[in-house]
């Protein structure tokens, strides 16, 4: 699955990208946080839109995996910052954007089952979210290893 970056998402992503930053300059320092600056990513991405759109579509897709990548190397009150910045503005979740970025939907395909309940409330969440990128043929395997799951489980 990953990130499909297009122009009908674009601005969703964007919106995303601009939490991570803003909560990643706030862990810094909290003055950074109501700051602009030419070399934010968020502000070069905005002079990108206006030159050219699929260079920041592109820069937009390779910025937000590398944030999503790297994001557990923050404290645990800026990914709860970050988490709640994203509900209020009913973006998908942590969970959800770093379940699209390490491809959890094609493993478990593969291996055709849900491994964990952890696992299965990212799933949940994926099924409900209406931004996320799942192809009907995912959902449809995805609602098959759910009911397994609850099965399973009793």
């Amino acid at each position: 699955m990953g990130f499909k970056i297009t122009e009908e998402n674009y601005e969703t992503y964007k919106r995303v990208f601009a939490i991570i930053w803003r909560n990643t300059l706030k862990s810094i320092n909290p003055d950074f946080a109501n700051v602009s600056s030419p070399i934010f990513p968020t502000e070069i991405l905005e002079q990108w839109e206006k030159k050219d759109k699929k260079l920041a579509l592109k820069g937009l897709k390779a910025t937000l995996s590398d944030s999503l990548t790297n994001i557990n190397h923050h404290r645990k009150d800026i990914l709860e910052d970050i988490d709640k910045d994203l509900k209020e503005q009913n973006l998908p979740s942590l969970k959800i954007l770093l379940a699209i970025i390490r491809d959890h939907v094609p493993k478990a395909i593969k291996r055709g089952k849900i491994k964990s309940q952890n696992e299965y409330y990212i799933f949940k969440e994926l099924l409900d979210d209406t931004v996320s990128d799942l192809t009907e043929e995912e959902r449809s395997q995805l609602s098959e290893l759910m009911t397994a799951y609850e099965t399973s489980k009793g």
